[in-house]
């Protein structure tokens, strides 16, 4: 009869493997725009089967911060791409509206006292 002990040293070594597997594909995906962060391309890029992979908490933790990361980036690209406001024009900008906001409310009252 084989030892008892001998399944859970393979068990426990197909786990460490499989975990291994697992960091490194998450790795490769979070390094990489083409690579869906989603179960499923974690189980192509593994080999394990997508149901294995959700027994486990950890990698769709992890794959759920890769997608929050990758909103986040692309927002940050849109704040970058665009030009920087002149302060003289935003501010002359802000007086023209002003004055033209007094005048209205200027001539408002001159009708307003007939």
């Amino acid at each position: 009869m084989a030892d008892p002990r001998a399944f859970d040293q393979k068990n426990k070594e197909d786990f460490d493997q499989y975990t291994e597997l697992l960091a490194q594909a998450l790795l490769d995906i979070a390094a990489d725009d083409s690579l869906k962060a989603t179960v499923a391309e974690l189980s192509r890029i593994t080999g394990m089967h997508r149901n294995t992979i959700r027994q486990r908490v950890w990698p769709l933790g992890r794959l759920d911060i890769i997608k929050e990361n990758r909103r986040i980036e692309v927002l940050r690209k849109k704040v970058s791409n665009r030009k920087p406001i002149d302060p003289l024009v935003l501010l002359t900008e802000k007086l023209e509206a002003a004055r033209i906001e007094v005048l209205h409310w200027f001539t408002e009252a001159k009708i307003a006292d007939d």
